[in-house]
């Protein structure tokens, strides 16, 4: 299966060859950003790649859903190279809201991608992570390469006829599909394996 060619709005392709990376996946706790994070590393593993991981708990436990209280994320650095640490600065961004893209962008490389749930990127939940205005649209993205995916809108067709309601489906899952078949992760050890 071959890789999708991913472009920037320049045409460049957001795709690199590198020795290592480092992902960054964030969102609300209950977003699924551990569980993400943890099949993105058995998929690294399968691929037979050296990796460190840090997984981020939220500061509360139960804080209000969209604020940046509640942000859960999970970091991994990968690649063909011994890796020893999980990394500083992270090169590919995923957020599953904006108050993952507050607490975390200030981690990303410059140059870096945003991959974001442009569905999530709503006036309310722009209130509720402390944003005067969106960040996809004042410009303060712009040293970054930014990917806008709307995941819920994805996974809710891909799931329809099943009688899932919005709150059962894992968006975060997606991406991490997306993440694997990018990095070329998707070979037959992956696909058969029960976590893959």
């Amino acid at each position: 299966m071959a890789r999708p060619e991913l472009r920037n709005d320049d045409g460049g392709s957001f795709l690199e060859s590198r020795d290592y990376a480092r992902v960054r996946f964030a969102g609300d706790s209950g977003d699924g950003m551990q569980l993400t994070g943890t099949q993105f590393a058995a998929s690294t593993a399968l691929a037979q790649n050296d990796f460190a991981t840090l997984p981020d708990y939220p500061a509360e436990i139960r804080a209000p859903v969209g604020t940046v209280y509640g942000v859960s994320s999970y970091s991994i650095n990968f690649g063909s190279t011994e890796i020893f640490t999980s990394g500083d600065r992270a090169d590919l961004l995923v957020v599953m809201n904006p108050a993952g893209l507050k607490t975390q962008i200030d981690d990303l490389r410059t140059g870096g991608l945003i991959i974001f749930d442009e569905g999530a990127f709503t006036d309310r939940n722009l209130t509720k992570a402390g944003y005067g205005s969106s960040p996809v649209d004042d410009g303060s993205l712009a040293p970054y390469q930014t990917l806008p995916i709307n995941m819920t809108q994805l996974t809710l067709q891909a799931v329809e006829g099943y009688g899932l309601g919005r709150k059962k489906i894992p968006c975060a899952a997606r991406i991490c599909g997306l993440l694997v078949s990018c990095c070329g992760f998707l070979n037959e050890t992956v696909r058969r394996s029960p976590i893959g």
